[in-house]
């Protein structure tokens, strides 16, 4: 019987299911970014969920975490760093934030993913966070044998280099790149054995890493990976190339016939807010319950002289209960922004607050599917308000 790896969506699960299965030693982890992180990755990361951020970003594209700035009051303030095509973990501070409770975590010259690490570790106590290369390091032995096994299997998918200097270069044009692990290696591969500079480790090959790394070291043919909003997207178009590889690596390390890798789309759970603004997420959520207490299948009344009085009732129940779920929802702006536009709360926010994060316990209870209804329904509310 074949190799295989098994990404299956679990929109089923809540962040408390997550919670109690790394508590019950399972294998749990958020892949995140450094940067800037929004209301759905403060939630993870306040519930103590681990947290592995990647090395790959780039300052000028990564529109989700917009490291080249930061995030506070709805306002991105730009030029912290070069907004260019620099590595995150090679790029320094360029120009400190006038912002009194941020300045400190980025004096000039500091370097930029480091910076934002120790804010968000100093925003969110309870945070466990770690690097990818940290964690790479910590399983060298099997990181190095699935690395091998991946480049020399796929050497086409190794088409990009980095340096301090240069940024990030694009080498898929580049006939004469290297097509062994021996070469990539000993050329550096950024995150590996202590390499800041050299080639980066494919997405497909990063995902498979961490999957592999996870049912490794915690023995269970199954591993949790929670999703931001954009690896549930393309997963998809990875799954031949991931399938293709975990083939080549599961009978040479000892890795199970078939790893189920459960997605979890965590970027669903945006209900939370600054500690000193619960109660507008409080008064949302509760809004959202009335509406749907009030759309409950009641018996009618027995008597036909009784419906015109329960319909009139019934409709005002509705009418009232839509009515302050629309104010509540005006009142509470933390669940609702698009990661591409930085307006959202962050860990900055927080520091700047001198606040704590605070997430709603019916969105950490609740499948996220479910939690990812309520909150597409609320804003398509917000945006009728708005036309």
């Amino acid at each position: 019987m074949p190799s295989s790896l098994v990404v299956q969506h679990r929109p089923d699960l809540s962040l408390s299911d997550l919670q109690k299965i790394q508590a019950s030693g399972g294998a749990v982890m958020r892949s995140a970014h450094f940067g800037n992180w929004s209301p759905s990755n403060l939630s993870v990361a306040e519930m103590g969920l681990r947290c592995v951020l990647i090395n790959t970003t780039i300052t000028g594209r990564d529109t989700t975490y917009h490291p080249a700035g930061v995030i506070v009051g709805r306002r991105f303030h730009s030029g912290v760093a070069r907004p260019g095509n620099g590595l995150v973990t090679l790029s320094r501070v360029r120009q400190p934030p006038k912002l009194k409770a941020v300045r400190p975590f980025f004096s000039s010259g500091a370097n930029l993913a480091l910076a934002h690490l120790e804010a968000l570790a100093k925003a969110v106590p309870d945070a466990v966070l770690g690097t990818y290369a940290d964690y790479l390091n910590e399983h060298q032995t099997v990181a190095s044998a699935v690395l091998e096994i991946c480049a020399d299997r796929r050497p086409d998918l190794w088409y990009r280099r980095a340096d301090a200097q240069r940024g990030v270069d694009d080498l898929s044009s580049t006939s004469n790149r290297p097509q062994k692990w021996e070469e990539f290696s000993r050329e550096g591969v950024v995150g590996f054995d202590g390499a800041t500079e050299g080639w980066l480790i494919p997405k497909t090959v990063i995902i498979l890493t961490m999957a592999i790394l996870d049912a490794f070291h915690f023995k269970t043919p199954e591993v949790y990976h929670l999703s931001g909003p954009s690896m549930v997207q393309y997963i998809g178009s990875l799954g031949a190339d991931l399938e293709d590889l975990y083939r080549a690596v599961a009978p040479k390390i000892g890795l199970p016939t078939r790893l189920v890798f459960n997605l979890v789309p965590t970027a669903l759970m945006t209900l939370g807010a600054p500690d000193g603004e619960c109660s507008s997420v409080d008064r949302l959520v509760e809004a959202w319950l009335a509406v749907q207490g009030t759309r409950q299948h009641h018996p009618l009344p027995s008597r036909a002289e009784d419906r015109p009085t329960f319909f009139h009732t019934r409709q005002a129940k509705q009418s009232r209960a839509r009515t302050e779920l629309a104010w509540a929802a005006a009142s509470c702006p933390f669940p609702f922004h698009r990661s591409r536009v930085p307006e959202f709360c962050s860990q900055y926010d927080l520091l700047a607050l001198d606040a704590t994060w605070f997430v709603h316990p019916w969105g950490a209870e609740t499948p996220l599917g479910e939690v990812g209804r309520m909150l597409r329904a609320v804003n398509d509310i917000r945006s009728d308000a708005n036309t």
